[in-house]
């Protein structure tokens, strides 16, 4: 009888599993198929209707594919602002991944205090939100003062650049420095996940590779390039990916600022063909990305 029962237990027990394991992910399921999956089958149906202001779907007008002609022929700025984004950000994304990858290989490194400048490279991690960097940079602040509302005493100070013009630099190498560090300051601050990405995967590189590469009286360039570098090219894959994606959908892209100014505007079928148009090509962009590193990556169950 044990034997007989035994087969009906491990099944019993097995279901008991997969329906403590489908509790588990229900939030998220609910939250994916609510926030996720819903808005975008709207959007996509948005795109080939001509939805009114209330944006019900029953009082719209099956346009087809007129939404879309109007995007690529009739808008002017779409195709421009469009290149125009790819180049910043493909020339963004290769600056933040080399300097990811070089601050990860000094944080891999001892020395004193590294898990203080770790902490301090990880804050971007935890905090680096659109609302939270435009206060850091003072864009919040500088809007508030622009649209004529009050604003306390302590916005007011003289900024950096008035304090280089006073102590005698010129208004055009003032300019320029603040730029420069704003852009660093910019563009180090959204490198904090790529940061930590790059450290895991060179904490997982086999102490043996170097240790051999030693014996061989290998230099530290050569075991970069001939070890570093390719046991960490599928983390480079996932880096580079992930900062395409973040640049192409940062609120500072001009594509994603005019699809917000159409919606707000209540061009609800052009926002959204807008927006599926841009989709689009993006994920084409990502699998050309990533067929093309995806090629010369590493991995060692290979």
């Amino acid at each position: 009888m044990k034997r007989t029962d035994r087969p009906k237990f491990m099944a019993t027990l097995a279901h008991k599993d997969a329906v403590a394991g489908l509790l588990f992910i229900l939030p998220w399921l609910i939250g994916t198929i609510y926030f996720f999956i819903k808005p975008f089958v709207t959007v996509i149906l948005y795109s080939f209707f001509e939805v009114p202001n209330t944006g019900a779907l029953g009082d719209s007008e099956f346009a087809g594919f007129r939404v879309f002609q109007r995007v690529f022929t009739e808008d002017t700025t779409f195709i421009r602002s469009f290149f125009e984004s790819i180049l910043g950000i493909f020339g963004t994304s290769v600056f933040i991944i080399f300097f990811s990858i070089f601050v990860a290989l000094i944080l891999k490194s001892k020395f004193h205090g590294r898990t203080l400048v770790r902490a301090i490279f990880f804050l971007p991690v935890i905090i680096a939100t659109g609302p939270v960097l435009d206060i850091i940079n003072g864009e919040s602040i500088a809007q508030l003062m622009m649209s004529g509302e009050s604003a306390s005493m302590m916005f007011q100070a003289t900024s950096m650049e008035d304090i280089l013009v006073q102590i005698g630099l010129s208004e055009e190498i003032t300019t320029m420095f603040s730029t420069l560090v704003s852009e660093i300051f910019n563009l180090s601050w959204k490198s904090g996940i790529q940061i930590l990405l790059f450290l895991a995967g060179l904490q997982n590189v086999p102490n043996h590779l170097y240790e051999a590469a030693d014996v061989e009286g290998a230099s530290g360039w050569e075991k970069f390039w001939r070890i570093t570098f390719p046991m960490v090219t599928p983390i480079l894959l996932l880096n580079t990916i992930y900062t395409v994606i973040d640049g192409f959908t940062d609120y500072s892209n001009t594509i994603i600022r005019q699809i917000v100014a159409q919606t707000q505007s209540l061009h609800l079928s052009y926002a959204a063909a807008l927006g599926t148009s841009y989709f689009l090509v993006v994920f084409l962009i990502i699998i050309v990305i990533y067929l093309i590193i995806n090629r010369r990556a590493f991995y060692m169950q290979k």
